[in-house]
């Protein structure tokens, strides 16, 4: 059964979010496709991962790069998964069963942005109703250190 985690930003931002959400993926071995809205979020995300707070790499590669399947993180605005990653990190906000491809998609959403925030309710509801799936949900503390809530 697929595990859908619901990352609620509210103390960062995705730029600060994101790579250590992505470390902690490779901390497990696992590899991710990055799901982006489209061609310019995804050359700002790739731009994001080769300098992450100017200190650290993220190894990653697009549509673009020659040896993307070396890379443990893939980033595009479409639906595919050259590296046979095992997350997604669904940053797009378009309704599709995509997810289904996937052991765990995180789905990060910025709770200041409208937008953003009616559509995870939409998808909460949608794959609640669903049941084919696990159901997470992390909210950013007052220090922003991620903390599950339940019950929701």
């Amino acid at each position: 059964m697929p595990q859908i985690s619901f990352y609620h930003l509210s103390k960062t931002n995705l730029e600060e979010a994101l790579p250590k959400l992505l470390e902690k993926v490779l901390e497990t071995d696992g590899k991710a496709v990055v799901l982006c809205n489209d061609a310019g979020n995804v050359k700002t995300i790739d731009g994001l991962l080769w300098s992450v707070g100017g200190r650290r790499f993220i190894p990653h590669a697009t549509a673009n790069d020659n040896d993307i399947e070396y890379n443990p993180v893939f980033i595009t605005a479409t639906e595919e998964n050259p590296i046979e990653a095992n997350f997604l990190v669904n940053l797009k906000f378009k309704d599709s069963d995509y997810y289904k491809n996937f052991q765990r998609t995180l789905l990060i959403f910025n709770g200041s942005a409208e937008p953003e925030i009616n559509f995870a309710r939409a998808q909460w509801k949608k794959l609640k109703a669903d049941a084919t799936c696990e159901l997470k949900y992390f909210q950013q503390n007052e220090k922003g250190v991620w903390e599950q809530k339940k019950d929701q």
